[in-house]
C-alpha cells in the first residue's frame, strides 16, 4: 500500500512502489489522500506553478473542483504506469481525516510506502507530523522513501518497544 497526496504524490514514493511490486511479484494499492483543511486562505493559491483566484475559503466550489480535477488526473496516471509495467493495482481514495484513515488501513496493509514530506506545512518540515504520527501508530511496517529511489541494499528495524513497533516488526 502506498500513501500519496492526491493532489501532489511523491514521485519517489511512488517509482519505489513499482520496484518492491515487481520484486515481490505482488499487487499496489495507492491510497490518495484528501480534503485536507487548507493552511492557506490567501484569495491567490499557487497550484502546479498556476495562480489560482478563490475566495479563500477552503470549501468552495472552484477549489474543489480543481482539487477533484488533479486528483483524477492523478489517479488516472498512477493506474496507467501500473498496467505498462505488468503490476496490478487498486485505488482507493480517503477523503476526510488521513491519519486516522491510514492508521485504520494499516490493520490491513502488508506495508505502507510513503515519503517523509506526506502533508508537510513546509519543505523543511521532514518528517512531517502526519509521518510520525503515522510511525508510531501504524499496526504494519511502514517505509519511508529517500529523496532518490533506489534498490534495498539493507533493512534496519527501528522499534520503541510499543505495542504497534512490536507488531509491525512481527508482521
Amino acid at each position: 500500500m502506498i500513501a500519496l497526496d492526491a493532489e501532489k504524490p511523491d514521485n519517489q514514493s511512488i517509482l519505489f512502489g513499482y520496484y518492491l511490486a515487481r520484486l515481490t511479484g505482488s499487487g499496489l494499492t495507492g491510497i490518495f489522500l484528501e480534503d485536507l483543511p487548507a493552511e492557506d486562505t490567501q484569495n491567490e493559491k499557487i497550484f502546479y506553478n498556476s495562480v489560482f483566484s478563490g475566495d479563500g475559503n477552503p470549501g468552495s466550489a472552484p477549489e474543489i473542483a480543481f482539487k477533484e480535477k488533479i486528483s483524477l488526473e492523478n489517479i488516472r496516471v498512477f493506474k496507467t504506469a501500473c498496467e505498462q509495467r505488468g503490476i496490478a493495482w487498486l485505488v482507493h481514495r480517503d477523503q476526510g481525516a488521513p491519519l486516522k484513515e491510514l492508521i485504520t488501513e494499516s490493520s490491513y496493509a502488508d506495508l505502507i510506502i510513503t515519503g517523509a514530506g506526506l502533508f508537510a506545512s513546509s519543505p523543511l518540515e521532514t518528517p512531517a507530523g502526519l509521518v510520525e504520527d503515522l510511525l508510531v501508530k501504524s499496526e504494519c511496517p511502514v517505509i519511508i522513501t529517500a529523496h532518490r529511489a533506489e534498490p534495498v541494499a539493507k533493512i534496519l528495524f527501528a522499534c520503541d518497544g510499543s505495542v504497534s513497533s512490536l507488531f509491525a516488526i512481527k508482521q
